[in-house]
């Protein structure tokens, strides 16, 4: 089934034709052939090979990025309202989605170019032979995704009983099996229920045919109104969470994502500045939750405190495969997959990072003390092809 796609009420994509043939000023429309006449073999095919390039589908494009509708991704929305994008010289069409489950399809039947989603979900996909590689983390999850339990429950007395995830995976898997072993029991004495729709999940919890559940604000929250005992959060984990972009292998080009995270660090500087949380709060007011929510400034100052998303100083250190918390991802990663029966290495996981154009950039915009984004670069279009 197709992945159910949510547009934004802004428009999101600058189209262009997918080939653009520019005539120089007083040019005459002229009859190719006769551009040829006369000409030798080797400019003839040369003239060819220009020719057929031009006609090829496989030419620059806008850059498709796939998100879901969490206050981490509110980023993309600051650059898309305040115009960052089209001054970096970028053409970017974001796709919103419902559903983490949505994102990874989209990603890997190359629908987009770039995807966000919880790193451990990459790692999954990357394992599982989708053609990608990590760019890095941006953000962690801080107390932002919470193991709830039904008032009353006791998670001793639902052995065997399904406890819902969002997305069945390593990303849920990792803070489960932290959480559970806290409460001394065991990630294999419970079967994971996949329900993609938080909204589903809180109504089948409501009805009683679910007694826990993983999920993040303001789902959780939601719940812990309504009387739901909060077992344990991402805040018990640091950096048990941390969420990030991955790129189809070969499609975009070192150039376009030093230019994309620029462009990303300069709108997470926006984010970050109390100045701008009214700004911020009407944009994360249709870039968040599928827009059912409506985001206030005292809104925006929570969910950074439990959704932290990098600047570039915290990225640097973090995209780090020898100290930062990649690294320490990795580890947990191999544990959990040999735990499972896979005898995967740190450095099989290790390959799966493609970390140079986010650190190259994250290191000069910490060291300029600026974010001034697409600063000495070209204004044309991103080399983003379809292969």
């Amino acid at each position: 089934m197709a992945a159910r796609q949510m547009r934004t009420s802004f428009p999101t994509c600058y189209r262009v034709p997918l080939v653009a043939l520019r005539v120089p000023p007083h040019a005459g429309i002229v009859n190719p052939a006769s551009r040829l006449a006369g000409a030798g073999r080797p400019a003839l095919l040369l003239a060819l090979g220009v020719l057929a390039l031009a006609l090829h589908p496989a030419v620059a494009r806008p850059l498709r990025v796939a998100y879901t509708h969490s206050f981490v991704c509110v980023p993309l929305g600051i650059a898309e309202m305040q115009g960052f994008w089209q001054e970096a010289g970028l053409q970017v069409e974001l796709r919103g989605y419902q559903t983490s489950v949505e994102v990874v399809s989209a990603l890997r039947s190359a629908e987009v170019d770039l995807a966000f989603d919880q790193i451990a979900t990459w790692v999954d996909e990357a394992e599982a032979g989708t053609p990608l590689v990590i760019l890095g983390e941006t953000d962690w999850s801080l107390g932002g995704d919470k193991l709830l339990l039904r008032d009353g429950a006791d998670l001793r007395n639902l052995r065997g009983r399904p406890i819902a995830v969002c997305l069945r995976g390593s990303g849920q898997m990792l803070f489960l099996r932290e959480a559970l072993n806290r409460a001394n029991l065991s990630l294999s004495e419970f079967p994971l229920a996949e329900v993609p729709e938080q909204e589903k999940a809180l109504q089948l919890f409501a009805e009683g045919k679910l007694h826990a559940v993983v999920c993040n604000d303001p789902w959780a929250s939601r719940l812990e109104r309504s009387g739901a005992h909060t077992l344990a959060t991402t805040a018990d984990i640091p950096g048990i969470a941390p969420e990030g972009f991955a790129a189809r292998r070969g499609q975009v080009d070192d150039a376009t994502l030093q230019r994309f995270f620029a462009v990303w660090f300069r709108a997470v500087a926006f984010l970050h500045d109390p100045a701008n949380a009214g700004v911020v709060a009407e944009t994360a007011s249709v870039y968040s939750f599928a827009g059912s929510e409506t985001i206030t400034a005292a809104d925006v100052e929570r969910y950074a405190r439990t959704m932290p998303v990098h600047d570039a100083a915290t990225s640097l250190r973090q995209n780090d495969l020898e100290s930062g918390n990649v690294r320490q991802l990795i580890q947990r990663l191999r544990v959990l997959l040999r735990l499972q029966g896979r005898q995967v290495t740190e450095s099989d996981l290790a390959a799966h990072f493609h970390l140079e154009p986010v650190r190259a950039t994250a290191r000069s915009t910490a060291d300029a003390g600026t974010i001034a984004a697409g600063a000495g670069t070209s204004r044309s279009s991103p080399l983003v092809t379809d292969r």
